[in-house]
């Protein structure tokens, strides 16, 4: 059973100071020592975040790291694989950005077996508003075709799923998305994902795909106004 920790990290990088990055590191640590992800995909990560992050541990030795990022933006993904796991990148269809020209481009990342995964962080800006916000999705998901198609959206989608269920739905069928729905949460019930007490970080799973999908809130002590979350299908 693949398992993906997604985490948005809030402006974490080679800029934040030695104690912050060490804390995030630590709990960091913690999660994939506890829950041994196959694959870890943070976002809102700054340019140098990697000079962090190395100290992962050996078992997450393999960083992706697009070079491609428009040059103003300080939110980027960075995806650690655990060497031993059940998430090996694919070796024909290596992981690129999928940009819509906002300055929050997808990450499209295929593993084995053809299974396409499609990270997200979507706009928040003042202005953004709930369309915009589905829009990015929509586009980005319309540049993923044959192996990138993705089976699994996942991310920051800045809609709460808490207030929003019923709308986010409705508008995934309205962006040509209605194979698509959030994924189950633990005993049926949506957990906040942020400290504002919305549910920000979900994900959405193709149901073209015949998986039984799992779907974890982790709780942390890092800084972070974010909590990771935790996925995985079988």
């Amino acid at each position: 059973m693949p398992r993906i920790v997604f985490w948005n990290v809030q402006g974490s990088g080679g800029d934040t100071n030695t104690k912050a990055g060490d804390k995030l590191l630590g709990d960091l640590s913690e999660v994939t020592m506890d829950r041994k992800p196959d694959l870890v995909v943070l976002c809102e990560l700054k340019i140098g975040f990697q000079n962090i992050f190395t100290g992962l541990g050996r078992e997450y030795s393999t960083v992706i790291l697009p070079d491609d990022y428009p040059k103003d933006t300080t939110y980027r993904f960075g995806a650690f694989v655990r060497s031993s796991g059940g998430c090996v990148i694919s070796r024909t269809s290596r992981p690129r950005l999928i940009n819509d020209g906002n300055n929050r481009p997808a990450l499209s990342i295929v593993i084995e077996h053809d299974v396409g995964l499609l990270a997200v962080h979507a706009p928040s800006s003042v202005g953004q508003n709930f369309s915009a916000k589905m829009q990015h999705v929509q586009n980005t998901v319309q540049k993923c075709s044959g192996k990138r198609e993705p089976c699994f959206i996942f991310g920051d989608f800045n809609m709460d799923l808490l207030g929003d269920r019923k709308t986010i739905v409705d508008r995934l069928r309205q962006a040509g998305l209605s194979n698509y729905s959030p994924l189950p949460t633990q005993h049926g019930h949506t957990k906040t994902t942020h400290n504002l007490g919305k549910a920000l970080d979900w994900a959405l799973v193709n149901r073209d795909y015949e998986f039984r999908t799992g779907y974890e809130v982790i709780t942390t002590n890092s800084k972070s106004d974010h909590r990771p979350i935790l996925i995985s299908w079988r």
